[in-house]
């Protein structure tokens, strides 16, 4: 049982090497979507299982229009295992919002897209969903 945030926490960073995946905590797209609207954090995942390359670089946003806006983002990849690993970009485990050019490239970030406050996809992976 977990009694406080700190027992939450230590929950949080268990690993299945460590302790095996049935002991692990899972996310969906709804609870990434949650703590990203929470922490008003954008999150941007490569998705390793994604069958076409556009398909794999897949952006989360906060919900709540302009007063609940990214001020910050973090990369994740996504394993064929289905689990997350956090993705440094120079060094930097949080980025700002909008992130680097080169980060904004690969999943499709403007300035104009940097305003939407949606769960969101590329252009390609919406079409493809479609």
């Amino acid at each position: 049982r977990i009694r406080d945030v700190d027992g939450l926490r230590s929950r949080l960073r268990l690993t299945s090497k460590d302790v095996g995946s049935a002991h692990c905590v899972w996310a969906s797209d709804y609870e990434i979507r949650v703590l990203a609207t929470t922490k008003r954090c954008a999150v941007l995942i490569y998705d390793m299982e994604a069958l076409r390359r556009p398909n794999a670089f897949v952006r989360i946003e906060p919900e709540g229009g302009p007063d609940n806006a990214a001020r910050r983002c973090v990369l994740l990849q996504r394993t064929r295992r289905q689990h997350y690993n956090l993705i440094s970009f120079r060094s930097a485990l949080a980025l700002p919002w909008p992130p680097p050019a080169p980060v904004a490239a690969l999943w499709r970030v403007d300035e104009s897209s940097a305003r939407q406050f949606v769960l969101s996809q590329p252009p390609a992976a919406a079409a493809a969903a479609a």
